[in-house]
């Protein structure tokens, strides 16, 4: 929607106003003094000049109509230019333009593809404590975990949990779809309805008393004597076995006794269980040697019939001991269902029966065959090229950096060092070598064993970095002066420099903080550093100005 010609002349008397107070004109000299006051109470931002200057009249963090004030009124109508525009909404300044770029009915802020660029500052929510407050801080409709803000942002942790239990995606990235995470497991569509019928009604692949939700229920009472060697409760865990027991005194502490070693509850907490468990693995006890040496996951009964029969934690060939196995039975098996060759990363289909299916599946998308991997990549949204493109090329409901798939390193070892300062830019020293590191998704970088990486298949760069490790990647990559995810941010211009906890000096002080820098609170470079008002590419004196809290060199004004 274009201007009337009311408006642009209120333009006009804007522009004149930022050089000259003009009478008549809008000012921010509300006490007739000649001298700009501090600014307007919150709230302000109601009238097209205040939704259309460029500034945070209101000082609510947002600017214009990143603010819900212009949205509301509707001074932020859609421009319409001339000629269509052709191509995606992907970019800082195709999401501050006011024009639908990727004709999807939703522009700018409004649009999805627009979010994952916090630079924009169109939400208030991009912390654990504004994702986690009850409050729509920035008025789209979403609070919290329910806001893409929240759930797409690196370093939010209160959205690691499954949001909508019954939409078939995997919210939390966590691996587990719906009623398959135990993030769902209060969810009503999540328990079992009928607790006698002999069927998985709630899709967790538990069956009736075996389901958790089953417990206390006529059909299905507790384990009500944790020490008298009877199933009490009908679901064929006795005693200990049974995780009614759990906190019973008789089926805690230590993991070294026979009845503990096959209890099927880790009793220490360590997080294995059982023969899994190094304390009864490496028992002396001859009863316990015994008994772990009895168990096994080795014959084609036993991988195939989804127990875990050896009680290490992982079922049938998911478990080395099928899937690495010596009997040529179990090898062709294993082999048969796996979703790890092109033609099964495919078809369809789920094939191992994990819930995910083709690309989709770790198996496919990180299998051992490189011709597999190659393939996802360039199938679905794990490339770089697919990441930046605006589309949600593998059609799972979400685009570039907004899907999980795009959050990976490209990784490449370039030579030999002894330390960061003698890698080129952009390169950091890991372990005597220099590493180049390129994401489309992250400006600071680093390795772990959570991050997704590209370019390591061989497993010839170790992943299992310490935290100084971790910090001097993310610092370098934070401090060259390369816009190393190509988002037209460069190091403590961009957002995530700043949120990154890992990029801090020596006494732990976050060093985009410390940047003696300026920033532009005003125009399309809102958010960018700058040396002048003229950097900021608009008409307004004090566009450019000293940074937010200590110097932070990245601020949403």
């Amino acid at each position: 929607m274009r201007p009337s010609p009311t408006h642009r002349g209120l333009l006009a008397c804007l522009v004149a106003s930022t050089a000259l107070l003009v009478p008549g004109c809008f000012t921010l000299d509300f006490d007739g003094d000649g001298i700009p006051d501090r600014g307007p109470v919150a709230g302000y931002e109601t009238d097209y000049v205040s939704c259309s200057n460029g500034r945070d009249d209101d000082f609510d963090g947002r600017i214009d109509c990143a603010d819900e004030d212009c949205l509301s009124l509707g001074f932020c109508a859609e421009y319409i230019p001339l000629t269509p525009p052709i191509g995606v909404e992907n970019t800082y300044e195709l999401c501050s333009n006011g024009i639908d770029d990727d004709l999807d009915g939703q522009f700018d802020c409004g649009d999805r593809d627009c979010t994952t660029i916090f630079e924009l500052c169109c939400s208030g929510e991009f912390d654990d404590a504004s994702c986690s407050d009850l409050i729509d801080n920035d008025g789209n409709g979403f609070a919290d975990c329910r806001d893409y803000s929240c759930r797409n942002n690196p370093y939010v942790t209160v959205c690691d949990v499954e949001l909508d239990c019954e939409n078939g995606r995997d919210d939390d990235g966590d691996r587990f779809i719906d009623c398959r995470d135990s993030d769902c497991s209060d969810f009503p569509g999540c328990a079992e309805t009928n607790c006698t019928n002999g069927l998985d009604d709630d899709n967790d692949d538990l069956i009736d008393c075996a389901d958790p939700s089953c417990a206390g229920t006529p059909a299905c009472p507790i384990e009500t004597n944790c020490t008298n060697g009877a199933d009490d409760d009908g679901d064929g865990n006795a005693d200990c076995r049974d995780s009614d027991c759990a906190t019973s005194p008789a089926c805690s502490g230590p993991e070294n006794t026979l009845e503990r070693c096959q209890d099927r509850i880790d009793n220490d907490g360590d997080g294995f269980v059982d023969c899994g468990d190094f304390d009864c693995a490496n028992s002396m006890d001859m009863a316990i040697m015994t008994y772990c040496a009895s168990l096994s996951e080795t014959t084609l009964a036993q991988c195939m019939d989804r127990m875990d029969n050896d009680g290490n934690g992982f079922v049938d060939c998911a478990d080395f001991s099928c899937s690495r196995s010596t009997n040529p039975d179990v090898l062709a098996y294993c082999a048969s269902i796996g979703e790890n060759t092109i033609e099964r990363c495919s078809d369809g289909e789920d094939n191992d029966g994990n819930g995910f299916v083709d690309c989709n599946d770790f198996s496919c998308s990180r299998a051992s065959d490189p011709a597999v991997v190659t393939y996802c990549r360039e199938f679905g949204e794990a490339n770089f090229d697919d990441c930046v493109d605006g589309r949600d090329n593998n059609r799972n409901g979400f685009a570039d950096c907004a899907d999980f798939s795009c959050r990976f390193f490209l990784i490449g070892r370039t030579g030999l060092c002894s330390d960061t300062s003698e890698c080129p830019l952009g390169q950091s020293c890991y372990r005597g070598a220099c590493l180049r590191l390129e994401s489309p998704c992250f400006e600071s970088m680093w390795i772990d064993d959570n991050s997704s990486i590209q370019g390591n298949e061989d497993g010839s760069i170790p992943t299992d970095s310490t935290r100084a490790e971790q910090i001097a990647m993310a610092v370098r990559t934070c401090t060259d002066g390369i816009d190393n995810d190509q988002d037209g941010f460069v190091d403590c211009e961009d957002w995530e420099c700043n949120h990154n906890p890992l990029v801090v000096d020596a006494e732990g002080n976050r060093i985009c903080r410390h940047v003696r820098g300026r920033t532009c609170i005003a125009g399309p470079r809102a958010g960018q550093g700058c040396t002048t008002d003229v950097d900021c590419a608009v008409d307004y004196s004090g566009a450019c100005v000293r940074p937010g809290p200590e110097g932070e060199a990245f601020v949403c004004p």
